[in-house]
């Protein structure tokens, strides 16, 4: 009767190995029946029923019953099946350990890429759905030895190829043999000694009866258990409430029974059940000899006849201590209403009233404990020792009459009416007498009203009443909306500091700081004899520096108000300096030349080339996809007009560039870019040199490209393109050379990462300061990388996934330039090597990639507020390396 469990993904040659096996054991001689337990056993079995889990859950009772109908019969049981819980592995297991068995686990190991290759192989109603391979692989809980339920464990290699030949670090192709995986590897000697010579499972008492005792005792137990309940059923019938009674046989020396509530036979007949089964399996030690001729000579606990009675005895006791039972009676939801209606309408009748509130002449009629009851501010005033507590008349001088009409009628109804001109009057009522869910509910109404507007002026009232929620959704507002804000009468009203605190937002939404300086200036010409002497306060909120320098030659220097101010000529003076001295620009304070990002206006992230579908070898391709984070939906763009993988992608301004890559034959010098405003691409000017895995950043407007693999080495050097000229330029090259790193900016500083020289893979990193033109190291990182995802959010540097030499990681790690340290942070769900990084609304988006075994096509989300990753929408028509990048959108387009 030995069982064999036969484990492994879909369409992982399960079928395939099992036949082998059963091939093996006939060529062994083997006389017993061998019986297959297999899916197409289940009468109403489909591939489909994956997508439904009680389905799912039917079928796997069937392959448990069938697995333990056959185990009762001479022979061998093999369960062909996915067989992919953990758990239904370990009911299988103990259906063995319960009749004593050998027992055996064999386990199909095949990547996504060889399940998909031989599922393509079956006929079509035998086939997985496609989507369906890689969701049931995830899902699928891997055997390990370690555990009893999956020992014996036999691991069959499919379709895996073995070689001792050097793999060229950029091959990534799917190490796999095609079109014929290979079943060579089954261990079938070994599996046909372990269950034929092996050791049987021993059974537990989970799974193993002890031994009965002696059949004449069993009879008596039976009989005198019988006897007792008889007994307590007779004497119950025949009392009252009141009357004492005797369990039979209980020791002496207890008190009787004081019978007050009946106890039912099925309680009685359970607890007989119950006592007599542990009793089969525990039986007391000598009970076997025990006579059971009425009451026994010596009465002891040993006695089960004693034990059976006494327990009984006192579960008829706790009975009686028992309390007669309480029932509540809920006469339904709408009691409360009802009642409150029936109150509304007697205070409408002038019934039974006992207080009137006014306010401008107008009176209204209430109960005081109605009023107590419902608002925190009657409830203080008419139970403490106040002035109000026993007037008949109370005047709210606080309020207008509409606004208390309301109030008192919200104290019976629990609704109040609000609309635009009288939310503010509800909601300081609200305020006033602590009625904090209207304060909320109007917050919450105001929210969905704000406009251009009347945003200032909705942001200053809910200061006052202290609604950080509201000062919230409004500073959100006037940033996402802030050129159209500043048009509005209430801007021009602002005070000096209100002024001052929105200009200096980091997260202004505005094409360039040309708009603020716009905004700034308008408020100044106002008014500009009152608010001259502000004027030096009010231009240190604009970032002058990331100004053009045409712009503060034309609009800025030249402006009355700043000329006639020697602090604002010191300021445009500064920033003068900044274009025209890079070396000074270290001594400007650091937020002034920070570029403004609204994180409510999330980028366009385009993924540009990379490979096709692991089944189609991995191929290079032209292919664009765009995500828009709003609708959590990737949809596709305009193709480039090359074939590109390991492709370098950077943005500068709202221009998207592909630069060099592999198209399957070549390393490629070509560059091409996608202006947004038409999203057609065009050619502009090669590089220098030939270049994959290479890094790509924008800094200070120019692109730099840095390092790279040309098909014989990696690269040191680095080259920089000058859109207004359309050249590249070599610029310093790197201490060492580096192909596939990563790069982020910070600073005014590039920071190249990790990366590999064809010898060694890197945990080092160079950093290029563009002020001194200078290469220098900084803190290596924690975990050597090649094929890693980097990006900068909020002054930091991300890095995630690649490779470290042997294994694909997914770990992930934050640089910090203020204190020169890495710091660990929470892993990925997946392994990923080439991997693209980039950071977008406050989020990092982690793309694509390879797990060492196949090209994945999901995207993980990384919040660093909560230190997560959300495993977010795959991409439709891209797998593997892709290249990355985020696009601003306009604020034209909002």
């Amino acid at each position: 009767m030995p069982l064999l469990l036969v484990t492994g993904g879909p369409s992982s040659g399960k079928t395939t190995v099992v036949e082998r096996i059963v091939e093996h054991f006939s060529a062994k001689g083997f006389k017993g029946k061998v019986t297959v337990v297999k899916d197409s056993d289940f009468l109403h079995f489909s591939r489909l029923n994956y997508n439904d889990s009680q389905k799912e859950r039917e079928h796997r009772n069937f392959l448990r019953s069938m697995v333990q109908k056959e185990l009762t019969k001479d022979g061998i049981v093999i369960c062909d099946s996915l067989n992919y819980i953990k758990g239904f592995r370990y009911e299988l297991f103990c259906i063995g350990k319960l009749v004593q068995t050998t027992y055996a686990v064999v386990h199909c190991d095949a990547v996504e890429a060889t399940c998909s290759w031989l599922n393509e192989q079956k006929c079509e109603e035998e086939r997985y759905p496609v989507a369906k391979i890689q969701e049931l692989l995830m899902r699928y809980e891997h055997p390990e030895a370690k555990n009893r339920w999956d020992s014996p464990l036999y691991v069959v290699k499919i379709g895996k190829r073995e070689t001792s030949a050097p793999v060229d670090p950029e091959d990534m192709s799917v190490d796999f043999d095609y079109p014929s995986p290979r079943f060579a590897d089954v261990p079938l000697d070994e599996i046909y000694s372990g269950l034929l010579d092996g050791k049987a499972l021993a059974a537990n008492l989970s799974t193993q009866s002890a031994p009965l005792a002696a059949t004449n005792f069993l009879h008596e137990l039976d009989r005198v258990t019988q006897e007792i309940v008889a007994s307590i059923m007779e004497q119950q019938r025949m009392a009252v409430v009141g009357d004492r009674f005797v369990v039979p046989y209980v020791p002496e020396g207890d008190e009787k029974v004081l019978f007050k509530k009946m106890r039912t036979l099925p309680e009685l007949a359970r607890l007989r059940r119950q006592f007599i089964t542990y009793t089969k399996m525990h039986p007391v030690e000598g009970s076997s000899k025990i006579a059971f001729d009425g009451i026994p000579a010596q009465r002891s606990l040993l006695n089960p006849q004693a034990m059976f009675s006494t327990q009984m005895h006192n579960f008829c006791l706790d009975l009686a201590d028992e309390d007669d039972e309480v029932v509540w009676l809920d006469v339904g939801g709408d009691f409360h209403r009802n009642a409150f209606g029936t109150l509304n309408q007697i205070r409408q009748c002038g019934q039974l009233c006992d207080v009137v509130l006014s306010a401008e002449g107008q009176k209204f009629s209430a109960h005081r404990l109605v009023l107590a009851a419902s608002i925190p501010f009657f409830h203080a005033m008419f139970t403490t020792d106040m002035s109000e507590m026993h007037k008949k008349e109370i005047e709210m001088k606080e309020f207008d009459g509409s606004t208390l009409e309301q109030i008192v009628n919200y104290a019976y109804t629990g609704r109040i009416r609000v609309c635009a001109i009288n939310v503010q009057s509800i909601m300081l009522a609200a305020h006033y007498l602590r009625l904090s869910e209207i304060v909320d509910l109007c917050g919450d109404f105001l929210k969905t009203r704000l406009q251009p507007g009347n945003v200032l002026g909705i942001r200053e009232f809910a200061t006052t009443l202290n609604c950080p929620s509201v000062v919230q959704a409004t500073d959100r507002y006037l940033q996402k909306h802030f050129l159209s804000v500043v048009q509005a009468e209430e801007f021009l009203a602002l005070p000096i500091g209100t002024l001052l605190a929105i200009l200096s937002r980091d997260q202004l939404f505005v094409e360039s700081e040309e708009d603020v300086f716009k905004a700034a200036l308008r408020w100044l010409e106002h008014d500009p004899i009152a608010r001259a002497r502000y004027s030096s306060r009010v231009l240190v909120a604009v970032r002058l520096p990331l100004l053009k320098p045409q712009f503060i030659t034309d609009h800025v220097a030249s402006n009355p108000i700043i000329r006639s101010s020697l602090e604002c000529r010191d300021l445009v003076d500064e920033a003068k300096d900044y274009h025209l001295i890079p070396e000074r620009r270290n001594l400007l304070t650091t937020f002034r030349t920070i570029r403004r990002c609204c994180h409510d206006v999330p980028g366009q992230i385009f993924a540009i080339g990379g490979l096709t579908a692991a089944s189609s070898f991995g191929t290079p391709m032209s292919t664009v996809e765009m995500y828009d984070p709003l609708s959590s939906k990737w949809t596709q763009a305009t193709p480039m007009t090359t074939f590109r993988s390991r492709v370098g992608v950077a943005v500068v301004n709202r221009d998207l560039f592909a630069i060099g890559g592999f198209d399957g034959h070549d390393r490629l010098r070509t560059v091409e870019v996608m202006r947004c405003d038409t999203h057609q691409w065009e050619e502009i000017a090669s590089l220098h040199n030939k270049r994959s895995a290479l890094a790509a950043a924008a800094l200070n407007g120019r692109l730099f490209v840095c390092g790279g693999y040309d098909g014989i080495c990696s690269l040191p050097s680095v080259e920089i393109y000058n859109a207004a000229s359309n050249k590249w330029t070599m610029g310093i090259p790197m201490n060492s050379p580096r192909s596939a790193s990563g790069i982020a900016v910070v600073d005014d500083r590039l920071f190249v990462i990790g990366g590999h020289d064809g010898m060694s893979i890197f945990d080092s990193v160079e950093v290029f300061n563009a002020e001194s033109c200078e290469w220098s190291a900084v803190k290596p990182m924690r975990s050597k990388r090649c094929r890693l995802g980097a990006a900068a959010l909020d002054g930091r540097i991300f890095v995630c996934g690649g490779y470290d030499g042997r294994n694909v990681l997914s770990s992930a790690e934050v640089y910090d330039p203020a204190t020169d340290q890495w710091t660990d942070i929470a892993p990925m769900n997946f392994c990923r090597g080439r991997v693209a990084l980039v950071a977008n609304s406050g989020l990092l988006y982690a793309i694509a990639g390879n797990n060492g075994e196949t090209n994945l096509s999901s995207m993980e989300v990384y919040d660093p507020a909560t230190d997560q990753w959300s495993v977010e929408q795959c991409l439709t028509a891209h797998e593997g390396g892709v290249g990355v990048g985020v696009v601003p959108v306009s604020t034209k387009e909002i």
